[in-house]
C-alpha cells in the first residue's frame, strides 16, 4: 500500500492559500452587517449594529448638554451625569452597586455643549439588564440629596482643576468670545455659584423640561439583536411624550479674548474660523484639512523636509513648543483652528506663519500632502469606528445630528477617495479666506498682535 502510494501521490507545488484573496477592503467592509433602526411611537430612536465577539456596548444618547441650559442652570447637567448611577426611586446605592458588579456591568458616562451619553459594556446575554439598569437609572434617578452634596465637592474640585488647565481653559474661553451672548458659550461644568444654587428642584425642573423622547438614541454595538431590544426600549423608554423644548440659536461673533498671566512660562493660544455644520458636505473638507495641518511638538525632529508646512516652518525657527489642529462640531455651526504654545517673544511671528500657511492651504497645496492627508483620515475613522464605543457614539451622533441618516464607511472612505485638489481648494477659501477668526489666549500675552492686524492677516493682495 505505501508503494502503490508513492508511485501516485504527487505533491501540491502551490496551495490557494499562499495567494491572496481577491476581495477588496471596501468589498469586506460592505459585507459586513449593516445597522438597523427602529423609531418607537413616541420618537426615541433605537439602533443596532452586530458584530462579532464577546461583549456588547449599550449606550443611552441624548442630545442634551449645557448649551441647552438656561444661565442660572449653567451646569446641571454636568452635576446629573455625577448622580445618574447613584440611587433611584426603585432601588437604593447599595443594591444597585451589588447589581452592577455581579452583572459585570462597567458604567460610563460623559457630557459635552450639545451631547450627553450613558453607556454600558456588558457581556451579550446581559444586554437586556444594562437597559434596563441605564433608562432606570436616568429616567427614575431619586436624585437624592445626599448624593447632590456629595458630587457637588467633586465638582468644586474640578472646576479648580480646569481653572488651573490652561489647556482646557483657552477653549472655554474660545467658545465664550465666539459665541458670546448665546447659550453655546456656556461651560460644561459651569461655575460655583450656580453649582451652589442647584438643588433638588432645579434639578427636576430642568428634566421635566429638557428630556423629550426625540432628543434619546438608544444604540447598541457588538453581539446583539435588534428585536429583543426593540421591545426591553419599547418598555423602559416608552413614557409619554412632553412639551417639546425649544431649540436654540448661536450667533458667531469674530473677537479675541485674552486672560494674561505673566507668571506662566509659556502662552497657550486657540485660532479658530466659523466652519460648516455637522450634517454639511463641506464638513469632511474640513476634517481633511485639519488632518493635513496636523500637530508637531518638539519631541519630534526639526528638518526642513518635514510633510507639513506649519510643522516645518515652526519648527526651523522655533516659533512654539507645539501645536494641533482641531474641528470642534456642533450640529449647526462648527470650530476649525489650531492651538499652539509659545513663548510670549515669538506670539506674533507663530500666529502670521499659522496665517500665511493656512492661506497657503487654499492655493499651494500638492497632490502628495492631499495623499497623505488622506490616509490618515480614512485611518483615524477605521480606528475611531473599531470599537463597539466609538462604533455606537458614531452611530448616535449621526442619528441626532443628521435626521436619523448615517453614512456607511464604506461611503465615506470612497467620498473621501474621490475629494479633488480643485473642490478642496475652492472649499477652504470659502471657509478660510477673509474671514473673521477667534482668538484666546491664556498666559504672557503681551506679544500677541491685536485684533485689528490679526484680522488683516486673513487675506493677500493679489494682482
Amino acid at each position: 500500500m505505501q508503494r502503490l502510494l508513492r508511485r501516485h501521490f504527487i505533491p501540491a507545488l502551490s496551495f490557494t492559500r499562499q495567494y491572496r484573496y481577491p476581495t477588496t477592503f471596501l468589498q469586506f467592509l460592505r459585507n459586513q452587517p449593516e445597522p438597523q433602526h427602529t423609531q418607537l411611537l413616541n420618537g426615541v430612536n433605537v439602533v443596532t449594529l452586530q458584530r462579532e465577539g464577546c461583549r456588547a456596548c449599550v449606550g443611552l444618547f441624548a442630545d442634551i448638554g449645557s448649551r441647552y441650559e438656561l444661565d442660572f442652570q449653567n451646569g446641571i447637567t454636568h452635576l446629573f451625569e455625577h448622580i445618574v448611577f447613584k440611587t433611584t426611586k426603585c432601588t437604593s446605592k447599595m443594591d444597585m452597586m451589588m447589581k452592577i458588579n455581579a452583572l459585570g456591568i462597567k458604567l460610563h458616562a460623559f457630557t459635552t455643549r450639545e451631547m450627553v451619553g450613558y453607556y454600558a459594556h456588558c457581556l451579550p446575554e446581559n444586554v437586556g439588564d444594562a437597559i434596563a439598569i441605564l433608562c432606570e437609572c436616568v429616567m427614575n434617578n431619586a436624585i437624592a440629596c445626599d448624593d447632590i452634596a456629595r458630587e457637588k465637592l467633586v465638582i468644586y474640585e474640578e472646576i479648580i482643576k480646569q481653572d488651573t488647565d490652561p489647556k482646557t481653559l483657552v477653549f472655554d474661553y474660545l467658545h465664550s468670545t465666539a459665541f458670546q451672548g448665546t447659550s453655546l458659550a456656556n461651560t460644561v461644568l459651569g461655575t460655583t455659584e450656580n453649582l451652589y444654587k442647584i438643588d433638588q428642584v432645579l434639578i427636576n425642573q430642568y428634566l421635566q423640561r429638557i428630556m423629550h423622547p426625540c432628543k434619546f438614541c438608544l444604540c447598541a454595538v457588538g453581539a446583539v439583536c435588534h428585536e429583543p431590544i426593540v421591545e426591553v426600549a419599547s418598555k423602559f423608554l416608552g413614557w409619554t411624550v412632553p412639551i417639546a423644548c425649544k431649540e436654540t440659536l448661536y450667533r458667531y461673533t469674530g473677537s479675541d479674548v485674552r486672560y494674561r498671566n505673566d507668571a506662566m512660562p509659556r502662552a497657550y493660544v486657540a485660532y479658530a474660523l466659523e466652519g460648516p455644520p455637522f450634517s454639511d458636505v463641506d464638513t469632511v473638507f474640513m476634517d481633511l484639512a485639519a488632518t493635513l495641518i496636523g500637530g508637531w511638538d518638539k519631541t519630534q525632529i526639526a528638518d526642513q523636509n518635514h510633510a507639513v508646512s506649519v510643522a516645518r516652518r515652526a519648527s526651523l525657527g522655533d516659533f512654539c513648543e507645539s501645536y494641533k489642529s482641531f474641528h470642534i462640531k456642533y450640529k449647526d455651526t462648527s470650530l476649525w483652528g489650531v492651538q499652539f504654545i509659545s513663548s510670549s517673544l515669538q506670539l506674533e511671528d507663530m500666529l502670521y506663519t499659522l496665517q500665511d500657511s493656512l492661506l497657503g492651504i487654499c492655493t499651494t497645496v500638492t497632490e502628495g500632502e492631499m495623499e497623505r492627508a488622506k490616509e490618515q483620515m480614512k485611518s483615524r475613522l477605521l480606528s475611531k469606528t473599531a470599537t463597539s464605543y466609538g462604533a455606537a457614539k458614531d452611530l448616535a451622533t449621526h442619528v441626532l445630528y443628521n435626521c436619523c441618516h448615517w453614512p456607511a464607511i464604506p461611503d465615506r472612505l470612497e467620498f473621501i477617495d474621490k475629494i479633488s485638489l480643485e473642490d478642496f481648494k475652492s472649499t477652504l477659501y470659502d471657509y478660510i479666506y477673509n474671514k473673521c477668526p477667534v482668538i484666546s489666549a491664556v498666559g504672557p500675552t503681551e506679544g500677541l498682535p491685536d485684533y485689528t492686524r490679526i484680522r488683516a492677516g486673513q487675506y493677500w493682495l493679489r494682482l
